[in-house]
C-alpha cells in the first residue's frame, strides 16, 4: 500500500508541472505580443512625428519663398509655382507649390501653399501685408 500511495503522489506534481509550464508560456506570449503592438504603436507614431516635423519646415520654405516672391514681383500675376527643394528632398518625392490668392499688385495679398513628403500632404494659407518697411507675415493658417 506503501508503494502504490507513492505511485499517485509523484503524479500529481508532474502534471502539475506541465499545466504551470504551459501557463508560463501563454504569460510569457501574452507579454510578448503586448510589447509587439506597442512597439509598433510608437513606431508609427515616431513616423508620423517626423513627416509631420517635415512638412512643417516645407510649409515654412513655402512661407518665405511667397514673401521673396511678393517682394521681387514685378508683375501681379498669380500662376501657381513650385518651390525649389534641394536635392535630398526632391530624391524623396517632397514638393512646395504656391498659389497666390489674390492679386500681387495689392498691398494685402493671400497665398496658399501646399507641401507634400513621403505620403503626407499639409497646406497653409498666409496673409501677407506690405508696410513701409517691406512685406510682412500677418497672418498664417492651416487649411
Amino acid at each position: 500500500m506503501n508503494l502504490a500511495s507513492r505511485g499517485s503522489t509523484s503524479a500529481r506534481p508532474r502534471g502539475f508541472a506541465s499545466i504551470f509550464a504551459l501557463f508560463l508560456i501563454v504569460v510569457v506570449t501574452t507579454a510578448m505580443v503586448t510589447l509587439t503592438s506597442l512597439m509598433q504603436t510608437d513606431a508609427r507614431r515616431t513616423t508620423s512625428g517626423a513627416v509631420d516635423a517635415q512638412l512643417r519646415q516645407l510649409l515654412h520654405a513655402g512661407a518665405v519663398e511667397a514673401l521673396r516672391s511678393v517682394e521681387s514681383a514685378a508683375s501681379s500675376d498669380v500662376e501657381p509655382f513650385a518651390v525649389s527643394l534641394p536635392a535630398p528632398l526632391k530624391g524623396q518625392d517632397a514638393s512646395v507649390r504656391i498659389r497666390f490668392v489674390t492679386d500681387r499688385g495689392s498691398d494685402v495679398v493671400q497665398a496658399r501653399i501646399d507641401a507634400a513628403w513621403m505620403n503626407g500632404t499639409a497646406s497653409q494659407t498666409i496673409h501677407l501685408v506690405r508696410r513701409p518697411d517691406g512685406w510682412t507675415v500677418r497672418h498664417a493658417g492651416a487649411d
